[in-house]
């Protein structure tokens, strides 16, 4: 029979998620606007807040309105990343510390980009090129917020674990007594994810050719990141499930023991709002293309959909493999 969850575990879960989604970025933000105010006088009468591709200022903010309007930037790009990570049912469910820290990670990038464009106009009526180090050093930074934020978030509480068998109208496998199976497969690459990538490709070429080395190389990182969503692993055997990225990241593991029904259906990418790694009314679809998915429900309710040919077999698979769990 499946367990559940000690309330004691999920509200102090919860109240650690609340500090790393939204104190941290909170925090962020007024540390920012502290600074602000520390050295507004310093700053010139017309304040750079934008560089084109070779760093030169082509965008300017009035000094008196600068901490609202960075403010404003902050809360706007941080904002959906936290309601995700708090209210998102589900969301967690599914590759938990991504998630927790993404919006101090987030915060903490334009937090230390804005920093970064406003320090060397300090004490200046010129404003200073900005070259290109600031974006590696941003990211750093990102990366450092993020990885406080999950470990301030921790884990979720353990799914509660369950041997009953697979629904009675579930479809099975014919494995021998004593025998076992495993599935491994590949989500399909669907026309309209190919033409879109190819197209993306090409513009970003040319609009790289035209601009500067370091924006090819900003987008060479963001294709690579893009084609690691293009595609990915799955895999169903006594262990569970388990579906990575090309790369191996992003990557989800469902054991067995947090498996309560595994069917062969269908999905929508357009329902989720596009491809790569969707999250809708909590359920997590990893979706290449629209068509057929393999449906997981885990034992504390959260879904996974992942786009594959032919799901009637890993699901077969994992049904008969939850009937021998509840025989053992």
């Amino acid at each position: 029979m499946a367990t559940t969850h000690p309330t004691n575990a999920d509200s102090k879960y919860k109240s650690r998620q609340l500090v790393a989604a939204a104190t941290i970025p909170a925090l962020l933000v007024g540390g920012l606007i502290i600074y602000l105010s520390f050295v507004n006088d310093r700053l010139p009468e017309q304040v750079a807040t934008h560089w084109d591709a070779n760093g030169t200022p082509d965008g300017f903010t009035s000094r008196s309105s600068l901490s609202l309007q960075l403010a404003a930037i902050m809360v706007a790009v941080t904002l959906p990343a936290t309601l995700i990570a708090l209210f998102a049912k589900g969301a967690t469910a599914f590759m938990p510390k991504v998630i927790n820290g993404l919006p101090a990670g987030v915060a903490g990038f334009v937090a230390s980009l804005l920093f970064l464009s406003i320090q060397p106009q300090l004490d200046t009526t010129t404003p200073p090129d900005l070259g290109l180090w600031v974006i590696p050093v941003a990211l750093v930074f990102a990366l450092v917020a993020g990885a406080v934020g999950a470990a301030v978030a921790g884990n979720p509480p353990a799914a509660p674990t369950s041997v009953a068998p697979a629904p009675a109208g579930a479809e099975r496998l014919d494995l021998p007594e004593g025998s076992t199976g495993a599935w491994v497969g590949r989500t399909p690459m669907g026309s309209a994810l190919v033409i879109s990538f190819a197209l993306s490709l090409i513009l970003g070429i040319v609009v790289s050719a035209l601009s500067s080395w370091w924006v090819l190389a900003i987008f060479a990182l963001s294709l690579l990141f893009v084609l690691s969503l293009s595609s990915f692993n799955v895999s169903a055997g006594p262990t569970g499930v388990r579906v990575s990225g090309m790369f191996g990241f992003p990557r989800i593991t469902i054991p067995l023991a947090e498996i309560t029904e595994v069917s062969a259906g269908s999905v929508r990418a357009l329902e989720y709002g596009g491809w790569g790694w969707r999250i809708k009314k909590g359920s997590t679809a990893v979706l290449t293309r629209s068509g057929p998915a393999l449906s997981i429900s885990r034992t504390d309710g959260a879904l996974l959909h992942v786009t594959i040919d032919n799901p009637e077999k890993p699901a077969a698979l994992l049904s008969t493999l939850l009937d021998r769990r509840a025989d053992a």
